[in-house]
C-alpha cells in the first residue's frame, strides 16, 4: 500500500474504500512518487516499485514504455489524469448551477488542491516537479489543469480570450498551490479566502482595463 496515501487516511476503512477506486496503474503511480523522494534515478525508482509490487518483467517493460515514456513528464500527466477522474466523480454543491462563473472557478481550484493534498504530499509534489528540471513540463501541467477547471466551470468558448483566461488561472492555481504548501496547518477557510482574493484582484484589473480602453477610444 502506498505510504503517501495511507498517511492521509486516519480511518483504515476510508483508506481501503478509496484505494478500491484506484486501479493498479494508479497504485504504481502513487508508489512511484514516494520512491522518487529517495531515489534520484527514474529508472531505479520504477525498478524498486515494480519489485515491491511483484510486477513481472514483461509487464514491467510494457508499463514503463507505455505509461512513462517521458519519465517525469509522463508521471505528471498521469497524476493529472488521476486527479481529473476524482474531480469528475466528486459531487458538486447543490447550488452549483446558481453560482457565478468566478465562484465556480474558486470552487474547482480549492477542490482540486484539496483532492491533490489527499493523495500526495504537496511538498513532495513540488519536489517532484523541481526534480524534472523542465520548466516546460511544469508549464504544460499548469495549462492542462487550468483548461480542465475552465471546462468543468462550464466555459466552452473559443474566443480571443481562450488562452489569456487559462494563463491567468495558471497563475492563480500556482500561487494557491504554493500558499497551501507553506501552511503548517491546513485551513479550508484561509485557502478559500486566498483564492477569492486572487480572483477578485484579476476581476478588478479587468474592469479597470476595460474602463481605460473605453476612455481612450479603443472600444
Amino acid at each position: 500500500m502506498n505510504s503517501i496515501y495511507i498517511k492521509k487516511c486516519d480511518n483504515v476503512n476510508v483508506f481501503l474504500i478509496n484505494m478500491q477506486k484506484i486501479d493498479k496503474k494508479y497504485q504504481i503511480l502513487l508508489d512511484l512518487v514516494d520512491e522518487l523522494m529517495v531515489t534520484t534515478s527514474f529508472g531505479a525508482a520504477f525498478d524498486n516499485v515494480a519489485k515491491r509490487l511483484k510486477i513481472k518483467a514483461n509487464e514491467k517493460e510494457k508499463i514503463l514504455n507505455n505509461t512513462f515514456p517521458k519519465e517525469y513528464q509522463s508521471l505528471n500527466k498521469e497524476l493529472n489524469f488521476l486527479i481529473n477522474s476524482m474531480m469528475s466523480r466528486s459531487k458538486k454543491p447543490t447550488n452549483f448551477k446558481k453560482l457565478r462563473l468566478n465562484e465556480k472557478i474558486k470552487y474547482f481550484v480549492v477542490k482540486r488542491l484539496l483532492l491533490t493534498d489527499e493523495i500526495i504530499d504537496l511538498k513532495k509534489l513540488a519536489k517532484l516537479n523541481l526534480s524534472s528540471k523542465s520548466p516546460n513540463n511544469l508549464f504544460k501541467i499548469l495549462f492542462y489543469i487550468s483548461d480542465e477547471i475552465w471546462f468543468l466551470a462550464g466555459d466552452k468558448s473559443l474566443d480571443f480570450n481562450f488562452y489569456s483566461k487559462r494563463f491567468i488561472l495558471m497563475n492563480i492555481y500556482l500561487n494557491s498551490f504554493l500558499y497551501l504548501v507553506s501552511q503548517k496547518k491546513r485551513d479550508l477557510n484561509n485557502l478559500e479566502n486566498f483564492v477569492e482574493k486572487q480572483i477578485k484582484a484579476v476581476l478588478t484589473f479587468g474592469k479597470l482595463k476595460s474602463k481605460f480602453m473605453n476612455l481612450v477610444g479603443l472600444r
